[in-house]
């Protein structure tokens, strides 16, 4: 849902006015993060579970396995737009002036971050 909403998103332009074209707001996405939404959508645990599972006996398959879950790795990039959305929200950027609010949201920076190597090696654990 997330990949299909991205092509009706206005976006800010260099002169900072909000884009509403929907010509241009696709060639944009199709032109950054398109790419990365589709391969991170990917299913590869189904295909791993489908097509693979019982011919493990050769040394293709195996390889094969390991191909996939390189592409699984692919959906981290979904943390670069983190900081996009956030550095182009006018509601975040308001809220990063105030002087009281900026240890709060280095203090959930901290967590977040924290929380999501923690879960990174929780999945390179169970590998």
């Amino acid at each position: 849902v997330d990949t299909f909403l991205y092509f009706f998103r206005a976006y800010r332009d260099e002169n900072g006015r909000l884009v509403f074209n929907l010509r241009k707001i696709r060639r944009r996405y199709v032109r950054s993060f398109f790419l990365w939404n589709l391969l991170g959508n990917f299913p590869t645990t189904l295909l791993i579970y489908s097509g693979w599972k019982d011919h493990t006996d050769d040394g293709v398959a195996d390889n094969a396995v390991i191909v996939l879950k390189g592409i699984d790795l692919l959906k981290l990039c979904r943390f670069v737009r983190i900081s996009y959305l956030s550095s182009s929200s006018e509601a975040i950027n308001e809220y990063k002036q105030n002087r009281k609010s900026q240890a709060r949201l280095q203090l959930f920076r901290f967590a977040f971050a924290l929380v999501a190597l923690s879960h990174c090696f929780a999945c390179f654990w169970s590998f």
